[in-house]
């Protein structure tokens, strides 16, 4: 039997009547499907170059933040003993660990402006991880024991010292003997300098400052104006308590509370205001655990909390929260509104 060869006529190919259908509809419509097919490459084309806006921007705001923050996820509070942190570095879910020691006070010369350098030891992955090494203006990051990093101004205000000098200060503590105490009283190396203080010298140390940070305050709490004031915002965190010894700024705490003006306090500083009557019948909210220091205060647990004239947040992680709530109350909604759209905050 011989096979036929006879040429097919059309495009209706036997096993393929589908295909050979929607090419028949195609020729018949031509422009149809032209304008079809081009309009779906044009909508590819736009969902595809606005999601690769997106990620690039999600992308960079990411780099913007460890660039400035570090590249870190979690920290623990607390003094850890070299024992305790093998628990961390071992942790599967762990990947690095940084470390970073407790502040220790060493005594200037009478001639510097300062009474005191605070020095906070830090391990080589808090220097590798941490945004502080891109701030650096002149020098470079500490290699070596007793290699330190000493901010700008430092400089400014002592120009006997200068950049890669080795110095050796005494190290020791702030005393001080307060009414109705039987013994002198320990004060935190941070803490706000206090009348009748004394330096208590407990060794020496040896250091070499490797580069200078930028770290300068507009004024000192004895320069500001607070009638040109509009808002006290209390940080909070480990300075809490050093807020709320300093009498001077606890007066005027008082007095914008008592004058109908803002304050805002967030982390553990909303207790400052507990501890002085101004939450009684509020809303506030505080530190996990600093719940009990809001005296009077109804407790809502929200990231940060406005009523009236008080503004109070919860803590580190809920920053963007607090900020946005002041900025609502200082400039409206719509401000408020429009800052969360360009910090990419659906807060």
């Amino acid at each position: 039997m011989k096979k036929d060869y006879r040429p097919t006529h059309g495009v209706r190919m036997p096993g393929h009547p589908l295909f050979g259908y929607t090419i028949n509809t195609i020729r018949r419509n031509r422009y149809t499907s032209l304008s079809v097919m081009l309009a779906v490459t044009l909508a590819s084309t736009l969902l595809c170059a606005m999601c690769t806006y997106g990620y690039t921007q999600i992308k960079w705001q990411a780099e913007v933040e460890e660039y400035e923050a570090g590249d870190w996820h979690g920290e623990l509070g607390g003094d850890i003993t070299s024992d305790k942190l093998s628990l961390v570095e071992n942790n599967l879910n762990v990947e690095e660990a940084m470390a970073k020691g407790p502040f220790s006070c060493l005594e200037l010369s009478e001639n510097a402006k300062l009474p005191y350098l605070l020095l906070r030891e830090a391990d080589e992955n808090y220097w590798k991880n941490m945004g502080e090494k891109n701030s650096i203006i002149e020098g470079r990051i500490p290699e070596k024991p007793g290699e330190i990093a000493v901010s700008k101004s430092f400089f400014e205000q002592n120009p006997e010292y200068c950049l890669g000098d080795t110095v050796t200060l005494e190290e020791g503590e702030r005393r001080i003997l307060e009414e109705k105490a039987p013994e002198e009283k320990v004060l935190d190396a941070g803490a706000v300098r206090r009348e009748g203080e004394i330096f208590f010298r407990t060794g020496e140390r040896t250091v070499t400052g490797s580069h200078q940070i930028p770290v300068v305050t507009d004024k000192l709490l004895s320069e500001v104006d607070f009638d040109k004031v509009d808002v006290i915002v209390l940080p909070g965190g480990p300075g809490t308590k050093d807020l709320e010894a300093c009498g001077p700024l606890m007066e005027q705490v008082d007095t914008f509370v008592s004058g109908g003006k803002t304050v805002c306090a967030i982390c553990a500083a909303p207790s400052i205001l507990g501890h002085r009557g101004h939450l009684r019948g509020k809303r506030a909210i505080a530190y996990p655990g600093y719940e009990k220091e809001l005296d009077g205060a109804e407790i809502v647990y929200e990231p940060a909390v406005t009523d009236g004239k008080i503004i109070t947040g919860r803590g580190m992680g809920c920053a963007v929260d607090f900020g946005l709530a002041i900025v609502e109350y200082l400039k409206g909604r719509k401000v408020r509104e429009d800052l969360a759209e360009k910090i990419i905050s659906d807060r």
